[in-house]
Order: structure tokens, then C-alpha cells, then sequence
């Protein structure tokens, strides 16, 4: 669980990046950035919000489901948001391939 928790924080990370380079680019003002993370026993949610000249934001969920795992998040700008959800039903295929890999190893 934690090893997802870090790939997902750094693909936050990774989205907000060209956001924030653009908004470097132009005259200098002071920004505040805001961060929340919350874990609990099925999931996670990590939000974060850029307020200077643009207002940018963006938050990421990750739970785990009876067969798997879901997780969504949005990817907010000025002018745009971008939502996307990604359902994991992998259960079944991870029982199938341990019975697998079991049999083969005897």
C-alpha cells in the first residue's frame, strides 16, 4: 500500500510540474501552496492547491475495492479541469496466477 501512496504522490507531482513552470515564467509573485493527505484503512486522498497569479489544483483518491483497487482524481487550471478514474478489478487474476506459480513450483 505504501509503495502506491508514493507512486501516486509522484504523479501528482508529475502532472502539476508543467503548471507551475509555466506559471514561473512570467513576472514574479508570491504563491501559497496547500497539501492534504489523508490515509485511512482503505485508501487514501491527496489534495493540493497552487493560489498565486493562476489558481491551480488537484486532487487524487486511491481505495481499495472487494477485487482490487479504484482510483480518481481531477487536475483543475483557470481555464480547464481534467478528471480521470482507473478501476482495478485484479483480484481473480492474482489468485489465478499464485495457483499458477504454485503448481509450477512443486
Amino acid at each position: 500500500m505504501k509503495t502506491w501512496i508514493i507512486a501516486l504522490c509522484g504523479a501528482v507531482v508529475l502532472l502539476a510540474s508543467p503548471a507551475v513552470a509555466e506559471h514561473n515564467s512570467g513576472p514574479r509573485a508570491e504563491s501559497t501552496l496547500d497539501l492534504d493527505l489523508k490515509v485511512d484503512r482503505d485508501g487514501f486522498r491527496l489534495g493540493g492547491r497552487l493560489v498565486g497569479d493562476h489558481v491551480l489544483g488537484a486532487w487524487l483518491n486511491g481505495r481499495l475495492t472487494q477485487d482490487g483497487f479504484s482510483v480518481d482524481g481531477r487536475v483543475q487550471g483557470e481555464e480547464r479541469a481534467y478528471n480521470f478514474k482507473m478501476n482495478a478489478d485484479v483480484l481473480e487474476a492474482l489468485k489465478r496466477a499464485a495457483v499458477r506459480w504454485w503448481l509450477l513450483d512443486l
